[in-house]
């Protein structure tokens, strides 16, 4: 055991190669919505790791990878963080930037009593407010912020998830069925949220799921049976046989036991009831996954294809021309091949519309490399210089030309390419990369009355500033319960919180103001570590 340890001493590289191998395994596990993630599972492997033994990491290593990911972080947040400046959406703007300046009141505060150390209180906002580029733009930490935020991470999450179900509704007086309900009948949309609803076109959708039982006039029918009966205005969107989810092929045979989880038009929904099919609300079997989608369409086509478009639960976002110039979703509007649709709504029905109506565009697999590292290259530069001693750092810069990199690729498509699998790969391996470095050279924490202080102080930072962002943003902004609770989870940054929400609600509806809220939340939170690190 000696001999491996000292190798690995030897061969940091084989330590972070373990701690990234281990650390993902452990963030694949999931109880109900609750996942511990990479990052965590990264970071508890590098703790144990470096218990044992002692590794020398050289800085530029860190640095790089804090670079990948702060880049590709600005990248994927500057169409939304940018569109999100216009007026149609200050509140939610409003609303992320009052949760990020009550954050940081709450921890400058905890600074003044001297309870805590500097390295300590940052890497509590890493943690307890779930945002881990805290962690990568913040200067001069010790080894004590990689620990507090491990510990205060994971009681963020619990509490953001806890917050958003449970304790922010109970403080709206509403629950989350309710605040989606209040949310639908206001804006006609049901289980689909976009931040463009002034240009959607968006049909009343229902899902349901039903059991097949014995007398069923449905069993021995094929999918494609079944929908042809509806003329393909019901789409079977999933299958569980035996308790198994399985691909709803359309030669699939319906069999007893069976059940089949439907979307349609109020109406086909009603003709769809059969008293030998029994309705079931698990919420595994009404719980949809939306993907966002283009569609380039090869026919000239009258208004009849947007209504075919509504009647399939496909929610047209907007139109662009052959020419590049994006149109309004209105009934003037020329339906002429070449034109793209976005489009959103469940993938199996977007597959089938396209079918019909053209092809689903692919994204580019090339990633504009020069553009990228001549941007990452610009960061260092800019990241060097100081005024009066004080500069951004070559992390903050990374951030920053990410979201100028960004937009200009949403503005112009032809340029600075970064497909969103690289995107994962730089953002997730660069990050986690960053933390196994931290990890693996911090060394083991013992869990004494210390970090139990720690841990309390931490679920008070996640709790406080959301309590006194909820009040202000529905009492001052006036905003929407949906629009509240979805902006909570977005300003927190946290997307298991999202999820639980969308789980109790069985609606996606919240999704809307987490949009903007989280692009903006994502690089208010970033410069708040650059702040707490100055002024602490």
């Amino acid at each position: 055991m000696k001999l491996f340890l000292d190798y690995l001493s030897q061969n940091p590289l084989l330590a972070i190669c373990i701690c990234l191998a281990l650390g993902y395994c452990i963030g694949f596990l999931k109880i109900r919505t609750f996942t511990l993630g990479a990052t965590i599972g990264t970071l508890l492997v590098g703790f144990v790791l470096s218990r044992f033994t002692s590794f020398t990491i050289p800085g530029i290593l860190v640095t790089l990878f804090s670079l990948f990911f702060c880049f590709t972080l600005g990248y994927e947040a500057g169409p939304a963080f940018f569109k999100s400046l216009k007026s149609n959406g200050i509140k939610f703007i409003i609303q992320s930037a009052f949760f990020c300046v009550a954050a940081f009141a709450f921890l400058y505060v905890l600074d003044l009593t001297g309870v805590l150390d500097r390295d300590t209180i940052i890497g509590m906002a890493a943690g307890a407010l779930t945002q881990t580029s805290i962690l990568t733009v913040a200067e001069g930490l010790g080894d004590m912020a990689s620990i507090t935020y491990a510990v205060t991470y994971i009681t963020g999450t619990l509490f953001a998830i806890l917050f958003a179900s449970v304790i922010g509704p109970k403080l709206l007086r509403t629950s989350p069925i309710l605040a989606a309900k209040h949310k639908i009948d206001k804006t006609k949309a049901v289980n689909v949220a976009t931040d463009e609803l002034d240009d959607v076109r968006i049909a009343p959708v229902f899902p349901r799921a039903f059991v097949m039982e014995e007398g069923s006039k449905y069993l021995g029918k094929s999918i494609e049976e079944l929908e042809d009966d509806f003329e393909h205005s019901l789409e079977v969107v999933k299958v569980f046989r035996k308790d198994k989810e399985i691909a709803p092929a359309q030669d699939l045979v319906v069999q007893q036991g069976d059940v089949l989880t439907i979307i349609s038009p109020i109406q086909q929904m009603i003709a769809f009831d059969d008293e030998f099919a029994r309705e079931v609300s698990d919420k595994k079997y009404v719980s949809l996954e939306l993907s966002t989608k283009e569609i380039i369409v090869t026919e000239t086509m009258d208004r009849s294809a947007v209504d075919f478009l509504s009647a399939s639960g496909v929610v047209l976002h907007t139109i662009t021309s052959a020419k590049g110039k994006k149109l309004a979703v209105t009934d003037e509007v020329t339906l002429s091949k070449g034109m793209i649709f976005k489009v959103s709504g469940v993938e199996a029905s977007i597959k089938k519309v396209a079918q019909q109506i053209g092809y689903i565009k692919e994204v580019g697999s090339v990633t504009d490399v020069p553009l990228v590292f001549a941007a990452l290259a610009l960061s260092v530069v800019f990241g060097a210089l100081k005024i009066a001693g004080f500069g951004l750092g070559d992390s903050t810069c990374a951030l920053i030309l990410g979201l100028v990199c960004g937009w200009f690729h949403n503005k112009n498509p032809k340029y600075g390419k970064f497909p969103e699998s690289a995107r994962w790969f730089l953002k997730s391996i660069g990050l986690n990369l960053f933390i196994a470095v931290k990890a693996l050279t911090t060394g083991l924490f013992k869990l004494d009355l210390q970090m139990l202080m720690i841990l309390g102080i931490g679920i008070a930072a996640t709790l406080v500033p959301h309590i006194i962002t909820l009040l202000f943003s529905k009492h001052v902004l006036k905003m929407d319960d949906a629009d509240v609770l979805g902006g909570q989870c977005g300003s927190g940054t946290c997307t298991a919180a999202l999820n639980s929400l969308i789980d109790s609600a069985g609606s996606s509806v919240f999704t809307a103001s987490y949009a903007t809220t989280n692009a903006v939340a994502n690089i208010l939170l970033t410069a708040l570590g650059i702040v707490l690190s100055a002024v602490l």
